[in-house]
């Protein structure tokens, strides 16, 4: 029982779900080991093998200095003196902003563009602040390899309009609130992180996976990985 206990922990690190155990277990009860460690496998494998595909290259109807002059119209882009500071934005920040966050940072981070890029996230509403991220969107994200655990919840303020380069809403609802708080001068900052998919180019929004299960989750990432590829790409160009 011991032994079982240490694999338990080594092989679903927490927060532990029923369902995991029992897709990695042999039916029985008993951990099936050589599932246990492919799923280890797969937590600890860098993103660096995902992103040759989703930065080949920008969509095809964008030139790489197009989508540039689009990101930075009055300012110079993203350089190793001048990192480019993305904020992205749903209603609550405790679903998909930081799921959009965690994925930005990581894949920056092992695509060695940590220097180059700053990532925050914010709430429309402060309904949550102070609060860690939802703890199905911390399970889910973990399980892609994305530890979102050390963010906690901010509502957005019209100084993050100064503050950064890019304002990534999920829909748009949070599309009308960010603008409403936005100054003009200052609107070409405001995009919808959909705006940046490849994949998935018919998304217009990330749904909120809130009210919803397990399959709600898995689409924000989805869309969020697509999404957060094309941004690196287009501050790399």
């Amino acid at each position: 029982m011991r032994s079982w206990w240490r694999l338990r922990k080594t092989a679903f690190p927490p927060p532990f779900d029923s369902l995991l155990f029992l897709k990695l277990s042999d039916g029985r009860g008993q951990p099936d080991g050589g599932a246990c460690q492919r799923q280890r496998s797969r937590m600890r494998r860098p993103l660096k093998q995902s992103l040759p595909l989703s930065l080949r290259g920008p969509p095809a109807e964008l030139s790489p200095s197009a989508m540039q002059e689009d990101l930075f119209p009055n300012a110079s882009p993203a350089s190793p003196s001048r990192p480019c500071r993305v904020l992205m934005v749903c209603t609550g920040n405790i679903c998909r902003s930081p799921t959009a966050h965690g994925v930005l940072r990581k894949m920056a981070d092992e695509a060695g563009l940590g220097a180059r890029v700053q990532v925050d996230s914010a709430g429309t509403h402060g309904y949550h602040t102070g609060e860690p991220p939802d703890a199905r969107s911390q399970r889910h994200a973990l399980w892609r390899g994305y530890d979102l655990s050390q963010q906690r919840a901010r509502q957005l303020t019209a100084q993050d309009f100064e503050n950064f380069d890019l304002i990534l809403v999920m829909d748009a609802a949070n599309e009308r609130a960010a603008r409403a708080l936005c100054p003009p001068a200052l609107r070409h900052k405001l995009r919808r992180l959909t705006d940046f998919c490849t994949r998935h180019r018919s998304a217009q929004e990330v749904p909120d996976p809130y009210y919803g299960g397990a399959a709600g989750f898995e689409k924000v990432l989805d869309l969020a990985e697509d999404a957060c590829a094309g941004v690196l790409r287009s501050i790399c160009s």
